[in-house]
């Protein structure tokens, strides 16, 4: 059975740990196969975001169009401490939704993006950024436990009070 990252992540949290922290090395390669049903092993930069394990790859190249034929593939981390290795096997699923590639590429960096708006996070880290509506919350990460009662106050419209509660 194929699950998504964060349900393997629950359910085995120690193991998706040693993944990610061989995945955050930034390159991984995966297996594919050609038309001709031949192995093919290629490069790409795994990112985990949003529950997910995302692989950028470029749309013209060989590994999309094989992937595009044929979604099964093997993923394998880069080679750890001590020869410590991990892979895991599944099957690719195109996004189409630049704003989830988005999402997990600042998930990346320390960062947290909520919210349906197309946020776009370029060269900081620790932010926790939230979208609501027409209103966009921006503070420290280690602060995110605030979001939840931050969030309710704007959806209830009690703007000038989240803005007085956040002065500095």
């Amino acid at each position: 059975m194929l699950v998504p990252w964060g349900e393997f992540a629950d359910a085995a949290p120690g193991l998706a740990e040693r993944g990610a922290r061989l995945f955050g090395v930034g390159v991984a390669y995966i297996a594919t196969t050609a038309k001709d049903s031949s192995p093919r092993v290629h490069p790409f930069t795994p990112l985990i975001g949003g529950g997910r394990l995302l692989a950028f790859i470029g749309e013209r190249t060989v590994k999309y169009d094989n992937l595009l034929r044929d979604p099964r593939c093997a993923i394998h981390a880069m080679i750890g401490n001590d020869d410590e290795e991990f892979m895991i096997i599944g099957r690719a699923v195109v996004s189409d939704n630049w704003a989830t590639d988005m999402l997990a590429a600042v998930e990346a960096r320390q960062n947290l993006v909520y919210g349906e708006a197309l946020v776009a996070l370029v060269g900081v880290e620790g932010l926790c950024v939230v979208t609501t509506g027409d209103a966009v919350l921006v503070l420290p990460r280690e602060r995110a436990q605030d979001v939840r009662a931050i969030v309710a106050q704007l959806e209830a419209g009690k703007r000038a009070i989240v803005r007085h509660d956040l002065a500095l």
